[in-house]
């Protein structure tokens, strides 16, 4: 209501001083804002039972006041003119009210916030309350819980002791079922190695290097499950795993990892191969997940944004210096996304890291891995000189 009344005045006052009919709008506006402000003041004040009506009606006729004013000053300017106007301005108390009036609603707004304060106040002892009522609650599940935890652990205890002894019998067997269908070796210090379970009776004996190798590990005590590499003479390799017994023994389980060392090389050397192809070409060539990453790129691009691949990688084109020039090559990445085959450019313009212009013929396309993740694959030809040289023989036809 304060800044209506204080659009009421200026826009008054500005009429007054220049004549223009523009500084008249914010005045009826104002006007017309005017009631319903005091309208929904009134409800507010009513809701919270706070309405003092002696108040309100001073403030009623302050405002009428105020508006009375106004107008017979606009009228002044518009009658008589500058002169007879400006001395009925400063004669007729407009200031004045405009003081009383916000006196009358300055009074409003501290008492509302002096009620608010205590609102707060009292949400303030309610949530203390709450606190210590929830801490006490807490207590008492905490009791309850470490009762039936005292509970349960007795009778843990009391099942404990009487399956001990049957753990004992059964603890060798169920390391067996365990390790099936690898190889199985029983170790006993001071007595040697021997083979548990034996799937061809015309198998060799154990190899004495591997024994030999048991043996020496069974000072390695610091973990219970101890792992290690083996590889044979024939260079098979095997994945060893030495845990001890109850009786003093140990048990070795030895599982054949050829294949799959084999395998995992083969995937290594593939991915080596492949990415020699790819930082042969000399075009541009990235894929970028969904989050915007970039997952993978070859040299030329790599040169392109002036870092090298492994710094690229992992990162968006916001975390790079030259970001800003890779923006042009993103554009449409959400249409592939959602279902668009593919992307071409005939003619980008873009500018490298050391800030040339470049102009790149662009393929995009999205991809769909096995498990389910997706990428978009982009290659980019460099058409810089084949663009210049056009440009020169257009020029030189002009």
């Amino acid at each position: 209501m304060q800044l209506t009344l204080q659009d009421v005045e200026t826009g008054e006052r500005g009429f007054v001083i220049t004549g223009q009919p523009a500084y008249l709008q914010p005045y009826r506006e104002a006007r017309e804002r005017i009631a319903d402000e005091r309208a929904a003041l009134q409800q507010l004040l009513e809701r919270r039972s706070v309405a003092d009506q002696q108040a309100l009606a001073e403030l009623d006729a302050l405002i009428a006041r105020r508006l009375e004013i106004s107008q017979a000053n606009i009228t002044v300017r518009e009658s008589d003119g500058l002169e007879a106007a400006s001395l009925r301005l400063l004669a007729a108390g407009g200031r004045q009210t405009m003081d009383r009036l916000r006196l009358s609603l300055g009074a409003l707004e501290r008492d509302e916030r002096s009620r608010l304060a205590a609102d707060t106040q009292r949400a303030a002892e309610q949530a203390e309350r709450a606190r210590w009522l929830g801490l006490l609650g807490a207590l008492l599940a905490g009791g309850l819980l470490l009762a039936a935890f005292m509970s349960v652990s007795r009778n843990l205890r009391l099942r404990r002791q009487l399956a001990l002894e049957a753990l004992q019998r059964e603890a060798r067997m169920a390391a067996l079922l365990e390790a099936v269908p690898d190889d199985l070796y029983r170790i006993v210090p001071g007595q040697g190695v021997s083979r548990l379970r034996q799937q061809d009776p015309a198998a060799p004996p154990v190899d004495a290097a591997f024994a030999e190798e048991l043996l020496a590990r069974l000072g390695d005590d610091d973990e219970l499950l101890h792992s290690f590499m083996w590889r044979a003479a024939s260079g098979d390799e095997f994945d060893v795993r030495m845990l001890p017994t109850r009786d003093g023994e140990y048990l070795a389980v030895c599982r054949d990892v050829t294949d799959r060392l084999r395998s995992r090389q083969r995937l290594r050397d593939q991915q080596t191969f492949l990415r020699s192809i790819v930082d042969a070409d000399e075009n541009l060539i990235f894929a970028r997940d969904v989050s915007g990453r970039f997952c993978m790129c070859n040299q030329a691009f790599a040169d392109f944004v002036g870092v090298s691949p492994g710094y690229l990688e992992g990162r968006s084109a916001a975390e790079l210096r030259h970001g800003q020039c890779l923006l042009p090559l993103m554009a449409g990445d959400s249409e592939l996304l959602a279902g668009k085959p593919e992307q071409r450019a005939m003619a980008l313009e873009v500018q490298d890291a050391e800030g040339h212009t470049r102009w790149l013929q662009l393929l995009k396309r999205p991809l769909t891995l096995s498990d389910g993740s997706r990428y978009l694959l982009a290659v980019a030809v460099d058409i810089t000189g084949r663009c210049e040289m056009k440009r020169s023989g257009q020029w030189g036809g002009e």
